[in-house]
């Protein structure tokens, strides 16, 4: 039998996550419409999983030639900056949310660099992913476990 990829195998969701999405539950500050209703279990998690336009997380890695920094602005770094971003895109990738802190300490606000990672280091995200910060695809039982957690 074909298997791409081994046996399909589901992720637990943690206590400590399972709290985080019971608040979400219970205060809904993104108003998605979630409750704390069992008969809403399967709704809630269509709701979390649903991916979203204004909802934007970090990429798991980008392609470190999809950032485009102007040679006179990579020229305008230190040595040792220039230094640190040569060992950050050696392997041909980049992981955004690691070095975001770093990059926006090399290229200001108003800098070709800084609006081209901005413009590839983002995707449109589910509220879970946003939450757990990890891709995840939350079930009702999820949910329910969720509203039953303590």
């Amino acid at each position: 039998m074909f298997q791409p990829h081994g046996p399909l195998e589901f992720e637990t969701v943690e206590n400590a996550e399972l709290l985080i999405l019971k608040a979400e539950l219970t205060n809904d500050p993104q108003n998605l419409g979630l409750t704390t209703a069992p008969e809403d279990d399967e709704a809630n998690a269509n709701l979390l999983n649903q991916v979203r336009e204004d909802i934007r997380v970090y990429r798991a890695s980008v392609p470190a030639d999809e950032i485009k920094i102007p040679p006179a602005e990579l020229a305008a770094l230190t040595e040792g900056y220039r230094e640190w971003w040569r060992i950050e895109v050696q392997d041909g990738t980049v992981k955004p949310a690691v070095i975001a802190d770093g990059f926006y300490e090399l290229f200001g606000a108003n800098t070709a660099a800084r609006a081209s990672f901005d413009s590839v280091s983002t995707e449109p995200a589910s509220r879970a992913r946003q939450l757990l910060d990890r891709y995840v695809t939350l079930t009702p039982s999820d949910i329910a476990n969720a509203r039953n957690a303590t």
